[in-house]
């Protein structure tokens, strides 16, 4: 019969997994509190180890009760520091258990929340952490010695206001409506976090006065503009002309493949690959800045995989040009060098085109932004591609929810968007296609014959609004650094 025990980091990562039930747990043999939970194996064979804490927590009428918290995994946790954690755990609430039920200031709320950022555990991107992190720092710590049941909603409401005239900010200029949003969303999170240690007294479960003040401003004010049908193709020539060549070429991908900003400003060679046909895609770690995927959404063996987005020839071919004159040991492919690629002194990359793309913006008239011709490449995709709605939001890496309601499904499963790569390529192909058509770079065929204002579906366009983070479309674990087919771009 199989004990369920173990005793060092050898034991955990040894023991086997169950078979016949979602998991099993195995206490240590001699720290009280401290177990193992083992999983069954997922459908790739993969098998998970949590260490987990269980402890006794107070409870308002000043009973206990048992709490078992996930502190990590053997993966990313040592043994001996999973250890120290449970000692911690079991410490702080013998304390609690001794000194009772108290108020919990912002400061004890705030050392919570920064430790669960800090734990390999975490969940949350490290774009948010930072962003978490640096509203604390710069807005909330000011009042550390507060306890948060005694900042009522009249006070976070003059605080939303002070932000948002500027008082007490940073730089003593007005915060946008979503920075504020963005910095009420961490003290949220503290509230959720008192809560959570019994340290809001004489207050309802779940009151959250920041809540109140921040659900009455004004909706944070979105761009919805793009490049008008009509002016597309005058835009293109223009850049052509009128821009310097890194420029120019960052305008174009830009608007031919309809990628974040930040997806495309920090691209690398390594991420540039064309297989055996001459095809070429992007690749993309799962969790990478700008794919805005959720690490919590993604399967523990898929974390480390890569994102394939099939991108059309015309862009191979600019990239293929601008490989050639790659500057040694600069890996961006928007390298800085070259005439008018005027860039802060040591910088390796172009990033803001704003001074470099007015020439551009005097023709069409309008101010043109990166996300703008992120929503120009969507907008000209569901005109002339209406029928392959799924494959566009796949190129744009849309969410999984989004991209359900298209086709009316609960939900893209992984072997469905697989199987899309093809199609998808097919997709981008024509939609370059009709851009050199509309510019009169190639003859006008029955693709944009007649086309005259753009087309876009009312949900498809919600989409290009919201930008949900959690990503549709992902690879298997390291399978795309594993096909051999794909090659370096040289």
């Amino acid at each position: 019969m199989t004990q369920h025990i173990f005793s060092a980091h050898f034991d955990a990562v040894g023991a086997p997994a169950p078979t016949d039930k979602p998991f099993v747990e195995l206490k240590h043999v001699s720290q009280p509190g401290f177990l193992l939970r083992i999983t069954k194996p997922n459908k790739s064979g993969v098998v998970t180890r949590y260490w987990v804490a269980r402890y006794k927590e107070l409870q308002p009428d000043g009973s206990m009760k048992d709490r078992k918290e996930t502190i990590g995994t053997t993966a990313d946790m040592h043994y001996r520091d999973a250890v120290e954690r449970v000692r911690d755990l079991l410490s702080s609430s013998r304390k609690n258990t001794e000194q009772g039920r108290h108020s919990m200031t912002v400061k004890i709320a705030a050392e919570h929340m920064l430790a669960a950022l800090d734990s390999p555990a975490a969940l949350e991107s490290e774009q948010y952490k930072l962003k978490l992190r640096t509203a604390y720092r710069n807005y909330i710590q000011k009042y550390d010695e507060h306890a948060l049941d005694s900042l009522k909603e009249p006070f976070w409401k003059k605080v939303r206001d002070q932000l948002r005239t500027g008082e007490g900010t940073v730089k003593n200029q007005p915060l946008a409506t979503a920075t504020v949003e963005g910095i009420f969303s961490c003290v949220s999170r503290l509230y959720t976090i008192a809560h959570e240690h019994r340290g809001i007294l004489e207050e309802p479960a779940g009151w959250n006065p920041v809540l109140a003040a921040k659900n009455s401003m004004e909706p944070a004010n979105k761009r919805k503009t793009f490049i008008p049908l009509e002016l597309l193709g005058k835009a293109w020539r223009a850049s052509d002309v009128l821009c310097a060549p890194g420029w120019r070429d960052m305008f174009r991908i830009y608007l031919l493949t309809g990628l974040r900003d930040s997806l495309l400003v920090n691209l690398t060679w390594d991420k540039v690959r064309v297989n055996s046909e001459g095809e070429c895609s992007l690749f993309f770690s799962v969790l990478e800045e700008g794919t805005k995927s959720r690490k919590a959404s993604i399967p523990q063996n898929e974390q480390d995989g890569e994102y394939e987005i099939p991108v059309s020839s015309v862009v191979r071919d600019i990239l293929r040009r601008r490989s050639a004159f790659r500057p040694a040991g600069n890996d961006y492919v928007f390298f800085a060098e070259g005439s008018g690629d005027k860039v802060r002194r040591g910088s390796e990359r172009i990033v803001d085109p704003r001074k470099a793309w007015e020439s551009v913006e005097r023709v069409v008239g309008m101010h043109i932004s990166k996300h703008d011709l992120r929503r120009t490449f969507a907008s000209l995709a569901a005109t002339i591609a209406s029928e392959s709605m799924v494959h566009i939001s796949l190129l744009m890496m849309h969410s999984n929810k989004s991209i359900a309601s298209v086709i009316s499904a609960p939900v893209i499963t992984l072997d469905y968007v697989q199987g899309q790569r093809d199609k998808m390529r097919s997709v981008t192909e024509k939609i370059s296609k009709a851009l050199l058509e509309l510019a009169g770079e190639q003859s006008k065929t029955e693709l944009t014959q007649g086309i005259t204002a753009y087309t876009i579906d009312s949900a498809f366009l919600r989409e290009l609004g919201a930008e949900v983070p959690n990503i549709a479309y992902r690879e298997q674990t390291k399978k795309a650094v594993q096909d051999t087919s794909f090659r370096m771009l040289e």
